[in-house]
C-alpha cells in the first residue's frame, strides 16, 4: 500500500523533475527581441511554461544565438508548481506553450483538455548509464530490484513519470508493486531520506544522481527510464487547440527555433554544451561538470509516446487505452 493515500488518487504528475527544486529560486527572465538577421513581419510575445533545468537549455542557446529574435519571438518563462497549473494556464489563454512530461500530457488529453503536442526536446536513453537511476545506500543490504519487496521507495509524486517507470522495473523483476511502499519525497531530500533510513531506495535524476554517487555512499540498482521506456519522449511541448488554429505560423516558428537551437546544442563540444547548461540553470559548476547531460532531441516518437500511455493503463493511471496519435498537432 502507498503512503499518503489521499494524494495517491490524483492523476496529475508534477512537471518539476530533479533539479527544478534546486533551481526555482532563480529566474530565467526574458529573451531579447532585438532583430538578428531576418525580421519576420509579426513580432510576438509568448508566455511559455518551462523550468530552468538542463532539459530546456535550448532556450538559452536560442537566446545567445539570436534565434528567438530572428523569428520575431520574445519568450517569457512562466513557472508553475506542476502540470495541472500549466494545462489550466493553457486553457485560460494566460500561457501559449508549455512543456510537460509525456504522462502528464497524455493524462490531460484523456481527461478532455484540448491540448496538442507540437514538438519535443528531450528523450530517454536507449542504454545506460543514465541520469535517472534507482539508488540505494551501500549498507542497505539490497543487491537487486527483486530485493525491494516490502521496502519503501522514494518518488517525487505518486503517478509521476518517475513513479511510473520505477513501478514498471519492479514488475519486471517479478515483484508485485503493491508489495512496496512508495513515499513522496522531494528529490533534493532523497539522499538524506535514504541515509537516515526513512526510505530504502529512491528514484533520482540529475544533478542529484551524480552528486549522490560521488559521495561513495550509494549504488545504482537500475536505470528505470532506460529499462521501462527507452528512446521515448521525455519532455513534450503542448499548446491549446484554439491557439494553434489562430496562430499556426507562430507555433511553427517556435518549433523551428527549438529545433535549430537543439541542433546547435548537440553539435557543440562537451565543454560548450555544459557552459550553456551552467548559464541557463545557474547551478554551481561542479555539479554541471559531473552530471550526465540530457538526451536532447526533437524527434517526436509517436510509438514511444504510445508505450508511455500503455504503461499508464497497465498501472491504473488511465482507465482505458489512449491513442496518442490523436494528440499530435498537424499543421494545415
Amino acid at each position: 500500500m502507498c503512503q499518503r493515500t489521499r494524494r495517491n488518487r490524483r492523476w496529475w504528475a508534477v512537471l518539476i523533475t530533479a533539479a527544478a527544486f534546486a533551481f526555482l529560486a532563480g529566474s530565467v527572465g526574458k529573451a531579447s527581441a532585438q532583430t538578428v538577421g531576418q525580421t519576420p513581419t509579426a513580432q510576438v510575445k509568448l508566455q511559455a511554461g518551462y523550468f530552468p533545468i538542463a532539459s530546456y537549455t535550448f532556450v538559452q542557446v536560442a537566446r545567445e544565438k539570436g534565434l528567438w529574435a530572428a523569428e520575431g519571438i520574445e519568450i517569457e518563462g512562466v513557472f508553475a508548481t506542476g502540470g495541472q497549473d500549466l494545462v489550466s494556464a493553457l486553457e485560460s489563454g494566460k500561457m501559449q506553450v508549455a512543456s510537460l512530461t509525456p504522462n502528464t500530457a497524455i493524462a490531460a488529453f484523456s481527461k478532455g483538455f484540448r491540448i496538442k503536442i507540437i514538438g519535443a526536446n528531450e528523450a530517454t536513453r536507449g542504454n545506460p548509464p543514465d541520469g535517472g537511476a534507482l539508488l540505494v545506500t551501500n549498507d542497505a543490504g539490497i543487491n537487486g530490484v527483486a530485493d525491494l519487496k516490502g521496502k519503501r521507495i522514494a518518488t517525487i509524486t505518486i503517478q509521476s513519470i518517475l513513479w511510473l517507470v520505477t513501478r514498471d522495473v519492479i514488475k519486471k523483476a517479478g515483484v508485485d508493486p503493491a508489495a512496496v511502499n512508495f513515499v513522496e519525497v522531494p528529490i533534493p531530500q532523497m539522499g538524506d531520506a535514504m541515509l537516515h533510513k526513512n526510505v530504502d531506495a529512491a528514484m533520482t535524476v540529475e544533478p542529484f544522481t551524480s552528486k549522490l554517487l560521488a559521495t561513495g555512499k550509494f549504488k545504482v540498482l537500475a536505470y528505470p527510464y532506460v529499462e521501462s521506456i527507452p528512446n521515448a519522449p521525455l519532455a513534450v511541448w503542448v499548446a491549446h487547440e484554439d491557439w494553434l488554429k489562430s496562430n499556426p505560423d507562430v507555433a511553427a516558428r517556435f518549433v523551428r527555433v527549438m529545433k535549430n537551437a537543439t541542433k546547435i546544442l548537440n553539435n557543440a563540444n562537451e565543454a560548450d554544451a555544459r557552459g550553456f547548461v551552467a548559464r541557463f540553470t545557474k547551478v554551481e559548476s561542479g555539479s554541471i561538470q559531473n552530471m550526465i547531460l540530457p538526451r536532447w532531441t526533437n524527434e517526436l516518437d509517436v510509438a514511444g509516446l504510445q508505450r508511455v500511455a500503455d504503461k499508464m493503463t497497465e498501472n491504473g493511471v488511465l482507465s482505458g487505452k489512449a491513442d496518442v496519435a490523436n494528440m499530435i498537432w498537424v499543421p494545415k
